[in-house]
């Protein structure tokens, strides 16, 4: 286990940093906690696999995550319910 000098190992703080992270997106983009959090995991799952360099994998993530949170909510926008009439063929 990797431990910083003030005794709290970097794990935990991992934890800690991401945990907030998922606070402030779920916060900001009005998500449930425990949605942002689901996705939060997978992205940073994904982003791992080929990843060379991880520093920045909990930002890239949350990134991620906002964007998909914000595809989600603006879905219903972009297309327009078919209405009976439509899909009757307009007759």
């Amino acid at each position: 286990m990797r431990v910083r000098p003030t005794g709290q190992s970097l794990e935990a703080e991992d934890a800690e940093r991401h945990e907030r992270a998922i606070a402030s997106l779920s916060d900001s983009e009005g998500a449930p906690l425990a949605e942002v959090r689901a996705l939060f995991a997978r992205e940073l799952l994904r982003l791992e696999l080929n990843a060379k360099v991880r520093r920045y994998l909990p930002v890239l993530a949350a990134c991620n995550v906002r964007a998909t949170l914000r595809r989600r909510a603006t879905a219903p926008l972009l297309s327009p319910p078919i209405s009976q009439a439509d899909s009757a063929g307009g007759a």
